[in-house]
C-alpha cells in the first residue's frame, strides 16, 4: 500500500505529469476499443455532467468525473495502467476535488471533458490522449498556490476563515462566471 501523510507542491509537480501521461494513454485505448454501446454509456455519463455543472453542484459534478475517468480506464483495458493510475488516484484525491472550486475551473473542467468525449466518439486516439493529457494539466494549474481557490482554502488552513465558509465563499465568487458560462453553453 501506499501512505502517504501530507501532499506538497512539489508531490503535486512530480504526480500530475505522470498520472496525465497515464490516463492519456488509457484515453488513447479506450478510443480504439470501445463499443458504440460502451460511448452510449458515457454519453450518458456526459449529459449527468452537463447537468450538475449547470446546477453548480461541485460534489456531484465530481462523482460523476470520477465515474467518467473510471470508465475511461476500464475501456483501455490494461491492468497494469489501472494499478498504477488507481495507485496515484489515492494520493491525489482530496487534491483533484479541491480544483474545481478554482474560479472558472468547473466550466474548464466540462468543456475538457466534452473534448475528450468528441475525440473518443471519433475514435481519434491520438486526440484523446492529447485532450485527456491537457485535461489533467489543467487541473494541476488550478491547484497552483497563488491561485484564488488556493489562498481561500488556506485561509481557512490558518484559521482566518472557518472551513465551512471556504467553498461557499468559493462558490459565491465563482457563481457569476459559472452562470455566463452555461449561459453560453445552453446557447
Amino acid at each position: 500500500g501506499c501512505f502517504v501523510r501530507e501532499v506538497t507542491e512539489r508531490d503535486l509537480d512530480e504526480i500530475f505529469p505522470v498520472i496525465a501521461l497515464l490516463e492519456g494513454r488509457c484515453a488513447f485505448e479506450a478510443a480504439r476499443n470501445a463499443s458504440d454501446a460502451e460511448l452510449h454509456e458515457l454519453d450518458a455519463l456526459h449529459e449527468r455532467l452537463v447537468r450538475h455543472a449547470k446546477a453548480k453542484r461541485i460534489n456531484d459534478y465530481y462523482a460523476t468525473n470520477h465515474l467518467i475517468h473510471e470508465a475511461i480506464i476500464q475501456l483501455a483495458d490494461n491492468k497494469w495502467l489501472a494499478q498504477v493510475i488507481g495507485d496515484l488516484r489515492k494520493i491525489l484525491k482530496l487534491a483533484r476535488q479541491q480544483q474545481l472550486h478554482a474560479p472558472g475551473r468547473l466550466e474548464q473542467s466540462l468543456s475538457e471533458h466534452l473534448a475528450v468525449f468528441a475525440a473518443l466518439k471519433a475514435r481519434d486516439s491520438e486526440g484523446a490522449d492529447a485532450a485527456m493529457r491537457t485535461h489533467m494539466t489543467r487541473q494541476r494549474e488550478a491547484l497552483r498556490g497563488g491561485s484564488f481557490g488556493a489562498q481561500v482554502y488556506e485561509a481557512a488552513d490558518t484559521g482566518e476563515i472557518s472551513a465551512e465558509e471556504a467553498p461557499l465563499l468559493v462558490r459565491s465568487l465563482l457563481s457569476a462566471g459559472l452562470d455566463t458560462t452555461i449561459s453560453a453553453i445552453d446557447s
